[in-house]
């Protein structure tokens, strides 16, 4: 499994590398790939690359993104959907979707939950980039997080309070320990990406290269729902694009 020969995006390098570190490591549990807010199917394809083996699940509201959703791995699904924590359908309406409960499936895509969407098929990672809807995504995945105890990712804008303390409350009344990425992963300087392991594989990253080097210099961070507002790092805070050093 050549790993390090995959492409990856020029945005958030501290988050995919990691990612990429865990794959290459054996540490993502059996299973295959959701990545839902897959845009236009960039960090979908990277996934495939990681492990070839896996179904990637590539979801996007937007049937036009997922038209553009090219890549030269097979193994992707791509479809549109908007996963929430209820069923129903949505709309395209200008300044973007709203979704309707009473329309049920007679919209332009389908609202749905991962639960109900996902039945027989057992994930490793999730990857949840839903632009603040993360929770209610959690929330429709319950049933499926609790059989298979992925690793999970999630994106949260840490100035909004309620809503990240919410979220990383959630995962933890879910059994996962949660990481903070110390880096902008949008154009709001706020944004930050979620690394999210379960509480009884912690074992499991004992010893792992990837684990190690990115908690010792401060690129990741353990947090909770009061500690992530005041976490400190002497790392410092790369933009969302940044250049590799090789660039310079």
């Amino acid at each position: 499994m050549l790993v390090f020969a995959c492409e990856k995006p020029k945005t958030e390098l501290s988050f995919n590398s990691i990612i990429q570190g865990m794959f290459s490591e054996h540490l993502i549990p059996p299973g295959d790939i959701l990545d839902t807010g897959a845009y236009m199917g960039i960090w979908a394809c990277m996934y495939a690359c990681f492990d070839k083996n896996r179904m990637v699940y590539a979801v996007d509201p937007s049937p036009n993104n997922v038209k553009k959703h090219t890549c030269i791995h097979k193994n992707i699904n791509s479809t549109a959907a908007l996963f929430s924590n209820e069923i129903g359908s949505i709309q395209k309406k200008s300044g973007g979707f709203t979704w309707d409960r009473s329309i049920k499936k007679k919209g332009n895509v389908i609202m749905t939950t991962v639960d109900t969407y996902f039945t027989g098929i057992t994930f490793g990672f999730m990857h949840l980039d839903v632009e603040g809807f993360e929770l209610k995504v959690l929330q429709g995945a319950v049933s499926t997080i609790e059989r298979h105890r992925p690793v999970i990712t999630v994106e949260s804008h840490i100035k909004n309070v309620m809503l990240t303390a919410d979220l990383i409350r959630f995962l933890y009344g879910l059994r996962y320990l949660v990481f903070v990425v110390h880096e902008i992963c949008g154009l709001a300087n706020s944004c930050r990406n979620f690394i999210c392991i379960p509480m009884e594989s912690k074992e499991n990253f004992h010893g792992s290269s990837t684990m190690d080097l990115s908690i010792r210099s401060n690129i990741l961070t353990k947090v909770n729902s009061t500690s992530v507002f005041h976490y400190k790092s002497n790392a410092k805070l790369h933009a969302w694009k940044d250049d590799t050093m090789f660039s310079h």
